[in-house]
């Protein structure tokens, strides 16, 4: 809304809750974003389900965060479906469904929501409700990736390398290994230097892991032909779907480094 003149008076109460939000003057902004939820305001919704979520102004009760949440998702509000897959998927505040996850998330990316394609990338690579479809995987993942969300460079590049739902391609991994490095994700530096490291013979090939209990648990390097460890390349992650994947509150829009 920056810029721009409210267009209704739920616009207007909106962008005054916005202005209190940012000043960490949660009551009276959780005030102004419910009297904006009430004249319909999707966004207002959205944000009344984060506030509920953190205890910011208002009690902490998950319980009225998923209720706001479907009220703002049902209006089409993407963020509000984002964070209520996540609720589903990670079983906070409600019984965990990964069925329902995946339908918000699905229509959250839909409407071109990185966080909800990044999280479809982790549904269907880790099998989650569904059969394990790493093509699939692949595909949320680089539209994630395209927008710029450092994690989905990161693990793109990581695909690259495994070659899990993807051709193994150097030049792609090290692509979006390096844009993910530009934008902030250390452990992408991490991979870039590991990967030079080994392919110049300077350090001992990757030890063979022990058994994990995951589909995807063992890749072999593209390069040294050895099976490495889940939390170095694979593209399956170790800690699974949470509430860190939660937008934060629709009026700070969204940061020039993505949260987590």
């Amino acid at each position: 809304m920056f810029g721009r003149k409210p267009k209704t008076p739920a616009d207007k109460i909106f962008k005054e809750a916005c202005e209190l939000y940012k000043k960490n003057d949660y009551g009276k902004a959780a005030e102004l974003f419910r009297q904006a939820a009430d004249l319909g305001s999707a966004e207002a919704m959205s944000d009344m389900g984060l506030l509920y979520y953190l205890g910011q102004g208002v009690p902490q009760v998950k319980q009225y965060a998923i209720e706001w949440w479907t009220k703002a998702a049902e209006a089409g509000e993407m963020k509000a479906q984002h964070n209520l897959g996540t609720a589903y998927a990670s079983g906070e505040g409600v019984r965990q469904d990964f069925e329902t996850a995946r339908k918000w998330y699905e229509k959250s990316a839909a409407q071109g929501y990185y966080k909800s394609q990044y999280s479809l990338y982790h549904i269907y690579a880790e099998g989650l409700g569904v059969p394990v479809d790493a093509a699939k995987a692949a595909s949320y993942l680089r539209k994630a990736a395209d927008q710029m969300y450092p994690k989905a460079e990161k693990e793109l590049g990581m695909l690259y390398i495994s070659g899990e739902g993807v051709e193994a391609d150097q030049k792609m991994a090290e692509k979006y290994l390096k844009r993910a490095a530009n934008h902030g994700e250390e452990s992408a530096e991490e991979v870039l230097r590991e990967i030079k490291d080994r392919c110049r013979g300077s350090v001992s090939p990757f030890p063979v892991p022990e058994p994990w209990p995951s589909p995807l648990s063992l890749s072999v390097c593209t390069w040294c032909s050895s099976p490495h460890r889940i939390s170095l390349f694979c593209p399956v992650p170790i800690v699974p779907l949470s509430s860190s994947l939660l937008h934060s509150c629709s009026c700070l829009g969204r940061p020039a480094t993505p949260d987590a």
